[in-house]
């Protein structure tokens, strides 16, 4: 499922962000830029309600951030890479360097967001995983490493 919902102009890298709030907003502007949803401040609120519930700081540098909103048009699957180290309240209170973004209309019943979000979390369960996406040097690295492994 992860390999049909990323696409190649869904990795961005250079992310300019400093605080989690920096995050949510740059990640909807590009989600609204990809026509991923049709209003950015509507998918910035799922994610802070989602945010809100309990952190999506994954640990190793990484957060898995998630919105279930009307705005969005379709299922997709969004991989940003920060600028800057973001403190995001991980479970390891290390900070967020790349976050893997899962989108999902609110009525999406077969519930892609809970199976993307297990696959996400398999993946990053290995050690090697995280550390070749965390030194990938190009967005086609991580395209590779995710849709490969």
């Amino acid at each position: 499922m992860i390999n049909e919902l990323l696409k190649p102009d869904y990795i961005i890298f250079n992310v300019e962000a400093s605080t989690k709030g920096e995050a949510f907003r740059a990640i909807s502007k590009i989600a609204f830029e990809k026509n991923i949803t049709t209003n950015a401040q509507d998918f910035e609120n799922g994610l802070w309600a989602r945010e809100n519930l309990d952190s999506t700081g994954f640990g190793h540098n990484l957060a898995i951030p998630h919105a279930k909103v009307n705005s969005v048009t379709s299922a997709a699957l969004i991989i940003v890479k920060f600028t800057n180290d973001i403190e995001w309240e991980s479970l390891d209170d290390e900070p967020v360097k790349m976050a893997f973004v899962i989108a999902v209309p609110e009525n999406d019943t077969e519930n892609h967001h809970i199976s993307i979000l297990s696959q996400i979390a398999r993946r990053l369960m290995h050690d090697e995983f995280t550390e070749a996406l965390l030194l990938a040097k190009t967005p086609q690295e991580v395209e590779a490493l995710v849709k490969n492994n």
